[in-house]
């Protein structure tokens, strides 16, 4: 059972999922969404692990040029990105 609370005003919700009693007051449900609200917002802000991702892609980009216009260095390149794949296939979920 879920009982909503504000003021005078109680709704009562019954759910099957939900054992025992939970009272929460309309504030409380404001702030927890205020609550959330904010994280995500920070989250889609946070910039920290950036920098490291465009090295990567800069370094990507550099060695296909290299592989397309180097063409004695082209299978040795290939190969390294071939283990790579190989061992990152199995990571994915």
């Amino acid at each position: 059972m879920l009982v909503l609370a504000q003021g005078n005003h109680v709704a009562t919700v019954q759910h099957p999922l939900l054992s025992g009693e939970i009272v929460m007051s309309f504030t409380n449900i404001v702030q927890k969404i205020k609550s959330e609200a904010a994280f995500y917002f920070n989250l889609a802000k946070d910039t920290e692990g950036a920098s490291g991702i465009e090295y990567a892609i800069i370094a990507g980009m550099a060695a296909v040029a290299l592989a397309a216009f180097m063409t004695p260095i082209s299978g040795a390149i290939t190969l390294i990105f071939t283990g790579i794949k190989n061992v990152l296939v199995p990571a994915t979920p």
